[in-house]
């Protein structure tokens, strides 16, 4: 796997490890009254960085479309419908995010 590869499946290794970390914390940690600001962080962290890469791939995407590079292309846009799906699981397993958002 190349470089670029890496880069354009990036987002969904942050999508797992948010929907990972919320399944592991949201029975744990988020009990513990101290322990909320550090869980809504990580959580917050965690997604703002797969959403900013995510972001990042929509142009790659095009220019791999445009420059017939199909695997290229093919492994971009699985890397934003992973985050996505990863995302909404996170997000419908965590009580807190909802009152951040």
């Amino acid at each position: 796997m190349s470089r670029l590869d890496a880069l354009v499946i990036s987002p969904a290794v942050w999508g797992a490890a948010f929907a990972l970390f919320v399944l592991l914390s949201r029975n744990t940690l988020a009990t513990d009254v101290g322990m909320v600001g550090f869980v809504v962080g990580v959580e917050l962290f965690l997604m703002l960085g797969g959403f900013l890469l995510t972001i990042v791939q929509l142009p790659l995407l095009i220019f791999a479309v445009s420059k017939g590079r199909n695997r290229l292309a093919a492994l971009s846009a699985l890397g934003i419908v992973l985050w996505l799906v990863f995302w909404f699981c996170g997000m419908a397993l965590t009580p807190s995010m909802v009152y951040v958002t």
